[in-house]
């Protein structure tokens, strides 16, 4: 799931024309951690997570989106 995620992110981003420095700055975060989320040396938060499916929409794949917007039926 992890890979999925990290993959989902990196393209997503390159999709939408972002360095990892704009998504950095829109997550208020580090362009260190953005490398990090993608290259899976870190874990994003739930938090994040939610904001990335805001910012992306249903583009944004996760498993646990479901269950946060209780869509788990």
């Amino acid at each position: 799931m992890l890979r999925a995620l990290q993959a989902n992110l990196r393209n997503l981003r390159r999709d939408h024309n972002l360095s990892q420095a704009q998504l950095a700055a829109k997550l208020n975060v580090g362009q260190s951690t953005i490398s990090n989320f993608e290259s899976g040396r870190t874990v994003m938060t739930i938090e994040q997570i939610y904001h990335l499916h805001l910012m992306f929409g249903e583009d944004f794949t996760c498993p646990c989106i479901d269950f946060i917007l209780g869509r788990d039926e």
